[in-house]
Formats: C-alpha cells, structure tokens, sequence
C-alpha cells in the first residue's frame, strides 16, 4: 500500500478536510452530469468550512486522514447513527458519508485503507454495519466498495418536480 498510514484528523486538519470536501464535489461534476452536483461556489465554500467545523464539535463523528510521509493521501468522514428502521434490532449503524482519495494516490489502497480504519472506529463503538452511498454512474467507487464487502441493499430514487 505504498508506505501509507491513516490517521484521526483534528482541528489543524480543517483546511485539508474543506479541500477535500469541495474537490470530490468537483470531481464528481465533471464525471457525472447531475444537477445536484451543481453549485454555488461562494456558497459551497462557507457551507463546507461550517461542516467541516460541525464535524469536530460532533463525538461520534470519525474524520481520518490517509497519509504518504507528509502528503495527505485521502480523506474519510462518517459518523454514527440510529438506522433507517428506527425499532430494528440494529440499534446504531455507521455511515461512511465521503472517502476521497487525491489523484496520485488512486489505485495504491488508500480508499480500502480509510474505509479499514472508519469500519475499525465503528467496532470500537459496537457498531456491526456501516452505510454509504455513491453517485449511481460513478463505476469507480462501485468497483471500491464492492471489492471491500459493501453490497446494495437500499435504492434511493428521485423525481424532478416540473
């Protein structure tokens, strides 16, 4: 995995976390034509750096942060949470809401490394599941979270209103 370590991220990672953020929101525009994926920028900054800002505030939030010596490699958020079926025996789930790996660390291990550590927070909390979604064209991370044992369960469909 190319000397690549993860990390917990903390307040002196904000800027990083904010990159990350708006660089996967960027990536995901230019490969799918999705209006969801559209923004305003002046919005999307201060919106992110108030999330990211959230995030720490939060304790059972989990940010990491995939390192190659001093690079960052990736990024990964996720937090706890009750399940979609709120009187499931499933008393709490871990949702994976971004894992971002930078583009000259692609294809090296970092996501399933992030995705490793995020599933390793969650058993620490008791946690036997873990969630996450990604955009339906995106066969990138299909590939990803299929090969680290995540599989469909749940379809989230939409509807624009004319």
């Amino acid at each position: 995995m190319n000397n690549l370590m993860v990390k917990n991220a903390g307040p002196e990672d904000r800027n990083l976390l904010f990159e990350g953020l708006i660089r996967t929101i960027q990536e995901l525009k230019i490969d799918l034509d999705d209006p969801y994926l559209d923004f305003i920028p002046e919005a999307a900054e201060r919106d992110c750096r108030e999330r990211v800002k959230e995030f720490f505030a939060k304790p059972d939030h989990q940010l990491l942060i995939a390192w190659s010596g001093d690079q960052p490699a990736g990024l990964a958020a996720g937090w706890a949470e009750k399940p979609f079926v709120p009187f499931s025996k499933i008393r709490r789930i871990a949702r994976l809401e971004l894992c971002w790996v930078y583009p000259k660390f692609r294809q090296k291990g970092a996501a399933s490394l992030l995705a490793n550590a995020f599933e390793a927070w969650a058993k620490t909390k008791g946690i036997e599941w873990i969630e996450l979604s990604y955009m339906a064209g995106n066969q990138v991370a299909h590939f990803v979270w299929e090969s680290n044992g995540f599989g469909p369960y749940r379809i989230i469909a939409r509807k624009k209103i004319e």
